[in-house]
C-alpha cells in the first residue's frame, strides 16, 4: 500500500454501534480509511467456538463500506494464527497496509494466543512512528455493546434491543429464485446454513422492505441448515432478483 492508511481492525461482525464509533474513527481521520478483518470460514479460534455469524460477510462488507471505507482487508485466521503480535504488527499492519493510525477497540486482543494487546500495541508502534487509538466500549441498558449480547438476543427474539444495539433492524437478504404468486400471496423456502443463521427455530413476523408488506416466516432446522418457509402479501407483479427481510418480532 502505497498511501498513509488508518486502518480500523477488529472482526466487526453485524457492523453494530460500538464497530462503527472504531471504523469512523478510521474514516474520519484524514488518511486512507482502510478497515482489517477476520474471516473463520477454515478455523475458528477457541475463543470463538459454536461461532455463527451475524450477518453475511457481503452485507457486513456494504454496511462497512457505507460508513466511508475505501478497503476492506479480509485475512483467513487460519493463515495467520501462528503469527506473533510483534510479527503481525510489523509483516500485515506496518509493510503491507502502511498504517499511520491504528484504531480498535479498547479490549482488543491480536496475535498468537491473543498475547497483544492496546498496551503492547502502542508500545510496539512507537517504533514505527505509529500511532494507536483505542475507543471505548458503548453501553446498552448500563452493559458494553457485544457481538456476543447480540447473538443472544438473536436467539431470544429481542428484535427491539437488538436494534439499539446493532443501530439498524436485523435483516437477512433472500434471493427471489423460486418465488411462488398464489393468491395475492408470494411463497418461497430458503436454505441457509445454521453458522450463517443464528435464529431459533418458530415463527417471526417480518417486513418485506421493498415492497413494505408484512411476512410470516417460519423457521426449522434440518442438521446444519435452516430452513425458512416466507410468505407474504403483494399489490403488483414482483420484480426484485432478491429482497431485504426485516425481523420484527417472535411470535
Amino acid at each position: 500500500m502505497k498511501k498513509e492508511t488508518a486502518v480500523a481492525i477488529g472482526v466487526f461482525d453485524g457492523v453494530h454501534l460500538g464497530h462503527r464509533a472504531v471504523i469512523l474513527n478510521a474514516v474520519f481521520s484524514g488518511l486512507f480509511p482502510v478497515v482489517l478483518t477476520f474471516n473463520f470460514e477454515e478455523e475458528t479460534p477457541n475463543s470463538k467456538k459454536n461461532f455463527c455469524y451475524i450477518l453475511p460477510e457481503t452485507e457486513k462488507f456494504k454496511l462497512i463500506f457505507k460508513l466511508g471505507v475505501k478497503l476492506i482487508v479480509r485475512l483467513n485466521f487460519k493463515k495467520i494464527k501462528n503469527l506473533g503480535f510483534e510479527e503481525f504488527f510489523k509483516k500485515v499492519l506496518v509493510e503491507r497496509l502502511n498504517a499511520k493510525l491504528i484504531v480498535c477497540g479498547e479490549n482488543l486482543k491480536f496475535g498468537k494466543n491473543k498475547k497483544g494487546d492496546v498496551f503492547s500495541l502502542r508500545n510496539l508502534a512507537k517504533n514505527y512512528d505509529v500511532n494507536v487509538r483505542s475507543i471505548k466500549l458503548l453501553n446498552f441498558l448500563k452493559e458494553p455493546i457485544s457481538s456476543t449480547r447480540i447473538r443472544k438476543a438473536l436467539k431470544e427474539g429481542n428484535f427491539k434491543n437488538l436494534s439499539k444495539m446493532l443501530g439498524y433492524w436485523f435483516y437477512v437478504r433472500i434471493n427471489a429464485d423460486g418465488l411462488v404468486f398464489k393468491n395475492n400471496f408470494a411463497l418461497v423456502t430458503k436454505i441457509i446454513n445454521k453458522k450463517h443463521f443464528n435464529l431459533k427455530n418458530g415463527f417471526y413476523l417480518a417486513l418485506v422492505k421493498q415492497t413494505k408488506s408484512l411476512a410470516m416466516v417460519k423457521i426449522k432446522e434440518l442438521g446444519d441448515f435452516k430452513i425458512l418457509v416466507i410468505k407474504f402479501k403483494f399489490k403488483n407483479n414482483f420484480k426484485f432478483s432478491s429482497f431485504k427481510l426485516v425481523f420484527i418480532k417472535k411470535i
